[in-house]
This record gives C-alpha cells, structure tokens and sequence, in this order.
C-alpha cells in the first residue's frame, strides 16, 4: 500500500470530505472505532483494565474522546487528561503527570497527530515525558505525539507507543527505520477513504504487507513438472566459504524452483557438505587461492545457457581472476540476474550499465557505499533517497538490506518492507535472500514482485523462526527451513493480525 506524507494524508481527507461528500465527523468516528478495536484485539481483560486518554487540542484530542465513549461500560475505569493548547504555556503544575498517569493500566496516547511540524515544548513536552516515564502500555492515534510525520524523527521529544494505529495509509515517518522505537507495532486502519482517492496522491513510496504480496503466490496446478518451476543457476563459493553458495541454493528451492545447480571451485566442492542431495553441481577450475579461476569461464558460458536466473556472489571471494568472471557473467549473460555480496563488489558502475539483462542488486550499506561512492552514514539517513537513485541511474532493481529492507525499481517506485527481526542479524541470511528472489524469477514472477516479495518471504520466514525461538540464536538454515510454511500461510490467505 502507498505510504504518504503529512500534507498528502490531510489531501487525502480532504478529498474524501469535498469530492465524496463524506462528513468528516465520520471520519473522525470511524478513526475512534480503529484504536477501540484494535484495545479489545491487543488488550487481554479489558474490562479489568483503567484507561486514561492523553487528549490534545486538536482532531487527535477528538479521536481520543471517542474513544473514551466506546470504551464506557467495556473497561474498569476510562479518565481523560485534557493537555490544552499545549504550546502557549509552560506546564503549570508538573506534577500532574505522575498522579494522573500512575493508577491506569493504559494510555491512549490522542495528544497531536500528523500536522505537528515544531519542536514540543510546555505542557505538551510535560505530558510525553510523563508517558514516557510512566512505563505503561501505550497506544497512539494515527501517529506517536512528537513523532515527526515525515522523517520519523522526534521533534524534541516523542511517545513511545506499543502500538500505533494510524488511518487509511501509513505515513513516511512511520515506516523509516528511526521512526520504529516510537511506533511500536504498526497498524492500518481504514476510515471510510476511498482507495482511488489514494492513488490520485502521486506517492511512489510503498509499505510492503502480506495483502500486497498475496495476490502473486497460487496452489500450483496438478499438470506441472519440475521444468515448470525454472532452473536456477547459482555461482559461488570458495574453499574457505563453501557455505554460502549451498544456502543459496537451498533457499532456491525451498522457495519452489523446480532445479538448481550451484557452480563453485573445484577445490570449495571437495569440501563441500553433500547434505543437501536434490541440489546439483557443477565444479569448475580454481584458482591457487581457491576461488574460481579465469579459466573457469570456458565452461561456465556453456552452464549459463538456458537458465531461468543465474545468482551471483555468495562466498565467491575477491581475486583478480574471479573478478573476471563476474565481469564476464553480467556483460554476456542472457539470463535475469541477482547479483549479491563479492559479485557486487567485483564489478565497477560502467560494467552494470554494459549488462543485456534485468538484474537485481542486493547490497548492504558497506557495499552500497563501495558502488556510489557515498558514506555509510550518509546512506543510512536517506535510504530510500539513495537506493531509488542508484535504481534510476543504472536501471536496475536496487534492494538495500538492513532494517526496513528498501526496494527500488529504475521506474521510480520504493518498496519499504515490513517483516523481519533482529535475529536474522547473522551469517547467511543474505545468501538465503539471494535464492529466494532468484527462485521467484524462475518460477515466472516479473522481477519487480520477485524481489518485493523475495524480502517480504525472507523476513516473515524469519519471524516464523522468532516466534518459536525469540531473537537470539537463529539460523540461516533456520529460515530456509521454514520458508515452505510462509509460502503457505501466503497461499492460503492465513490473516495475520
């Protein structure tokens, strides 16, 4: 679903009230029915809980009274703390805070919504910090008080919400990774907004759920093979990291391709762990450091042909000769690619732009920096600025992984995705995603879905895993393991609150 910022969220509204002639005290209503229902999903006995609104002077504060309405005769004890103007004066009685906030079980946080644009302070800065301090169960409406709308960054001081409902579509500072220790868990609320009106909006930047992917994973047919699902080419592997390669293709096929073959060094695959015995390989000449050697490339344009995807890069290493290789892979292939890890590193700006095919890249910052030539930290603050100019420039898929994985597409399109965990901060997931998307394109999915889709599968499988295991501990064979079991939750529109 698109993602919006501030003024496009109030045009929204606007739209709706003045072209639908939908009023908007309904609007209002059925914002205050989202964050009720969302208290009885998330709030085990409610009807034992206190409650206290933290209201604000504007629509927000008018969410949050009714709110309060609703939960009349549902919770044990519903108060209201009216802020007031909040900016004009300073707090006049501090302690206030601490006595209206110590006895409830929940705050709702209504104090100010996506218009805020100055830094808090007075009365208003007084109430976050008490909410802040108070250490109860928060949710927010729409947006954490604080919480700049479109950079996701505090304006002096923010709510740290639970959960954050926010109406008909998230906003930009909702989804930016900065944005993520004030949010909480995200949830979209739809108020009455037409979705056409939405689209009318302009915004290329979209926030990636399960309802988005959904649509591209179907049961397969019964009159189906193996060569309906593609052949997927991986290439690889040192004789020191022989295992990336091998969770590559793992992951290619558990993700469903119907054949893959990792090509590796000769010297890597009698190292190479067999436990895995529906892939196939194909071991070619290595170089005396144990990567591929040029010579390699004699038989590795025989292998290319007739693939469905070719992957590139995990564990392939660095040497001069391996090098080469990639060069040679990406100027001469004529297979959609997913270049990923040394194979990106291996190659310089103009040898992407000489390529044939569509390709996907999938650096992570430190590789990013190494093909614009951009800072590390300069590319963390503006990741959907730098990975979607990267995609424009060369035309290609750009995935920048990290939190909040961003997906950009030459056409200017951003994917921000919404799965994934601090767990999956560990050895081999990258490797796993390459599989995954190069599996995607050879099963037929346009290359845009493959990837957007790739990331989203990749980080719910992992989410899967941390459900069971928490976020310490796991595997990248973990999440190859249970990518079966998210392909069918998609395929069988399991709905995940």
């Amino acid at each position: 679903m698109v993602v919006l910022t501030a003024s496009q969220s109030r045009e929204a509204d606007r739209l709706a009230i003045e072209t639908r002639g939908i009023p908007s005290s309904i609007l209002m209503e059925n914002a205050g029915k989202a964050v009720f229902e969302s208290l009885k999903q998330n709030v085990p006995d409610l009807s034992r809980k206190r409650v206290v609104v933290v209201a604000g002077p504007g629509n927000n504060g008018g969410d949050g009274r009714i709110v309060m309405r609703l939960l009349k005769g549902v919770a044990r004890d519903v108060r209201i703390v009216d802020v007031g103007a909040g900016f004009s004066r300073p707090s006049q009685h501090p302690e206030w805070d601490a006595r209206s906030l110590h006895a409830c079980d929940i705050i709702i946080d209504a104090l100010f919504g996506t218009g805020l644009s100055r830094p808090m302070e007075g009365e208003a800065k007084a109430a976050i910090e008490a909410i802040n301090r108070s250490k109860k169960w928060v949710i927010a409406i729409d947006i954490p008080s604080g919480l700049s709308a479109d950079m996701g960054e505090p304006l002096g001081v923010a709510v740290k919400a639970d959960v954050t409902v926010t109406m008909g579509r998230p906003k930009l500072g909702l989804v930016l990774p900065q944005g993520a220790p004030y949010v909480g868990r995200l949830e979209i609320a739809d108020i009455g907004v037409p979705d056409e009106i939405y689209g009318t909006l302009g915004s290329r930047t979209h926030w990636v759920t399960q309802e988005d992917v959904q649509p591209w994973f179907e049961k397969r047919g019964a009159d189906t093979h193996k060569g309906t699902y593609g052949h997927v080419l991986l290439i690889g592997g040192s004789e020191t990291k022989a295992g990336a390669i091998l969770l590559s293709g793992r992951a290619a096929l558990r993700t469903g391709a119907g054949l893959a073959t990792v090509v590796l060094p000769d010297r890597a695959f009698r190292k190479f762990p067999k436990g895995f015995l529906e892939l196939m390989y194909e071991p070619l000449p290595s170089h005396r450091s144990g990567t591929l050697a040029r010579k390699a490339w004699v038989k590795l344009a025989k292998v290319l042909e007739g693939k469905a995807a070719v992957a590139m890069g995990p564990g392939l290493g660095m040497n001069a000769e391996t090098k080469v290789l990639v060069r040679n892979t990406v100027l001469k292939a004529t297979s959609p690619l997913v270049l990923d890890a040394d194979a990106l590193s291996s190659l310089s700006p103009p040898d992407l732009k000489k390529r044939k095919q569509p390709a996907v890249l999938t650096p992570h910052p430190g590789e990013m920096s190494r093909l614009t030539g951009l800072s590390t930290t300069k590319i963390q603050k503006d990741r959907i600025g730098v990975a979607s100019d990267f995609a424009v420039k060369y035309g290609a898929i750009a995935i920048l992984k990290g939190f909040r994985t961003v997906t950009a597409s030459p056409d200017g399109n951003v994917f921000i995705n919404s799965t994934g965990n601090p767990g999956m901060a560990t050895a081999g997931m990258g490797d796993v995603l390459t599989g995954v998307i190069a599996s995607l394109i050879a099963q037929g999915l346009e290359r845009e879905k493959a990837a957007v889709a790739g990331v989203y599968l990749h980080g719910r499988a992992g989410d899967r895993v941390a459900e069971r295991l928490g976020d310490r501990g796991l595997l990248a064979s973990d999440v190859i393991d249970e990518l079966p079991h998210a392909i069918r939750e998609l395929i069988e529109n399991e709905v995940r609150l």
